[in-house]
């Protein structure tokens, strides 16, 4: 998970998502008018695939004018711009999370964290591979054992998203996530019912 900066003009966004990407990314060159997945890979310092690009290209021109962020749009290589026009992340409020029709599709969520504590009820389990022999099996541990568990709410209700282990959120501060759906258990039985998180790729603090 990784905090993102809004670019506050469109210039400095086209600066630095045009990028040329990596030194491996041969067909890439930067100042050319077009944003590849690559070099959105690039500004936002990580991968995360397509929905992390997305994600990421949302975020972080969130500041810029309608019309600013559709001209950057335009400029997106012709997979990604298809991609962007068809599986835009959409919004959530916390408490719509777990009835998200699309759950494939990247999402947005607003809300207040809070980092929840190993042991706490309710967080949920998560599918772990472990070797048996030379045997893989999975099994269930608690969320909490497994990543970092934050609870994200506002005065609608709440849903719970995850993060690498080490990862910090301001507490109690408005925050925006992106990331996909990711599903557990309520309980390490196959009968407990489905619990579903937000798995985070990008977040940024709402401002004002």
């Amino acid at each position: 998970m990784k905090r993102v900066t809004p670019y506050r003009t469109f210039e400095g966004a086209a600066r630095s998502l045009d990028n040329g990407g990596r030194l491996w990314n041969l067909f890439t060159h930067a100042g050319d008018r077009v944003i590849t997945q690559a070099e959105i890979g690039k500004a936002g310092g990580g991968g995360g695939g397509w929905a992390g690009a997305l994600v990421f290209f949302d975020l972080s021109t969130g500041l810029l004018k309608e019309g600013e962020r559709e001209e950057l749009s335009m400029r997106l290589e012709p997979k990604v711009r298809r991609r962007w026009r068809q599986s835009r992340p959409g919004r959530l409020r916390p408490h719509e999370l777990d009835a998200a029709d699309e759950p494939k599709r990247p999402w947005i969520v607003t809300g207040r964290a809070r980092r929840c504590e190993k042991g706490e009820d309710g967080l949920g389990f998560l599918p772990v591979m472990v070797m048996v022999g030379n045997v893989p099996v999975q099994t269930w541990q608690p969320a909490a054992d497994v990543r970092a568990v934050f609870e994200i709410s506002d005065e609608t209700g709440s849903c719970l998203a995850l993060a690498g282990k080490r990862a910090e959120l301001p507490e109690g501060a408005l925050v925006r996530l992106g990331g996909t759906i990711t599903e557990g258990r309520h309980g390490k039985e196959k009968s407990a019912g489905p619990r579903r998180y937000l798995d985070v790729r990008y977040w940024c603090p709402v401002e004002g």
